[in-house]
C-alpha cells in the first residue's frame, strides 16, 4: 500500500522537475537548440565528409582467403551481384563477416558464417522469400538436396489431415522450406555454385 504512493510521488515530483527544466530560458553562455543545429552544419560545410562504404571483395582478396577450392573473395562478389540484381546494392554482404576465416581457413567456421551470419542476414532483408535466398546460394542449380542451404519441404496436407474430404485449398499448400542440416554446410560441395 505504502509502496504504490511512494511510487506515486516521487514520478509526480519527477514530472514537475522536469517541466520547470524544459520551461527554463537557457543561460547565458549556453547554447540553444538551434545553434547546435547551426554547429554541425559548420562542421559539414568546413570539410566533413561522408563516404559510402561498400563490401570490398578486394579485402579479401588481398588477404588471399580459401576454404578447400573456394575463393571466398569470388563467392562474396557472386552473392552480392546476385542480391544486387534481386533487391539492391545496399543491401549486400560485408565482408568483415568472412574475416575470421583468415586465421582459421575451414569448413567448419565457413559453415558457422553461413548459418549464424549469413543465412539469417538473407532472411532478414528477403522477408523469408525463399525462392530469392535459394537463387542468391545458388540451391535452384544442385540436384541433391544433400548440398543445398534451403531444402523444399514436401506437403504433407495427407500426413496432417488424413485422405478423406481435404478441401482442395488445404490438399495444394504452398510450398515451404526449411533451411538444411549442418551436414549441408559442412559439405564443400555446397559452396562449389557460388564461384
Amino acid at each position: 500500500m505504502l509502496i504504490p504512493i511512494l511510487f506515486s510521488a516521487v514520478l509526480i515530483i519527477g514530472i514537475l522537475l522536469f517541466i520547470m527544466f524544459i520551461s527554463q530560458k537557457p543561460k547565458s553562455g549556453t547554447p540553444e537548440k538551434s545553434s547546435w543545429i547551426q554547429f554541425f552544419a559548420k562542421g559539414k560545410d568546413a570539410g566533413f565528409s561522408f563516404k559510402e562504404m561498400l563490401p570490398s571483395e578486394k579485402v579479401l582478396k588481398e588477404m588471399n582467403i580459401k576454404v578447400g577450392s573456394i575463393d571466398i573473395a569470388q563467392m562474396l562478389s557472386v552473392m552480392n551481384s546476385r542480391i544486387a540484381a534481386l533487391y539492391d546494392r545496399e543491401h549486400t554482404i560485408g565482408h568483415s563477416y568472412f574475416i575470421p576465416l583468415r586465421y582459421n581457413p575451414s569448413i567448419e567456421k565457413l559453415a558457422d558464417i553461413f548459418m549464424n551470419k549469413v543465412i539469417p542476414l538473407l532472411q532478414e532483408y528477403f522477408y523469408d522469400d525463399y525462392e530469392k535466398i535459394r537463387l542468391i546460394l545458388g540451391d535452384n542449380q544442385k540436384d541433391s538436396d544433400d548440398i543445398c542451404f534451403c531444402v523444399e519441404v514436401k506437403n504433407i496436407a495427407r500426413d496432417l489431415f488424413g485422405d478423406k474430404k481435404i478441401p482442395d485449398q488445404y490438399l495444394y499448400m504452398p510450398v515451404a522450406y526449411r533451411i538444411n542440416d549442418k551436414s549441408a554446410f559442412l559439405n564443400i560441395g555446397a559452396y562449389e555454385y557460388l564461384k
